[in-house]
């Protein structure tokens, strides 16, 4: 099965916005509520490195917007 097969059969959505504050996770945590079966993809733009984490010690760290995503239905949460 070829990656092109794979991504055509997913939905997609993409919660962007320009700056902090203005209701990206509080958006994402709503239609994670609505919808099953979707996971979320957290993105952080950082200077020094670039990492992968989808451990729960990193995740599920309350208040973090990860914690918000998981708890709202997300399958899973990669930051």
């Amino acid at each position: 099965m070829s990656q092109l097969f794979c991504l055509t059969q997913k939905n997609i959505i993409t919660v962007s916005g320009s700056h902090s504050g203005i209701g990206k996770t509080l958006l994402a945590e709503y239609l994670l509520s609505l919808l099953h079966d979707f996971a979320a993809i957290k993105v952080s733009i950082e200077d020094f490195f670039t990492a992968v984490f989808c451990d729960d010690a990193t995740i599920m760290v309350p208040g973090k917007d990860t914690f918000r995503l998981k708890s709202s239905g997300a399958k899973q949460v990669v930051w």
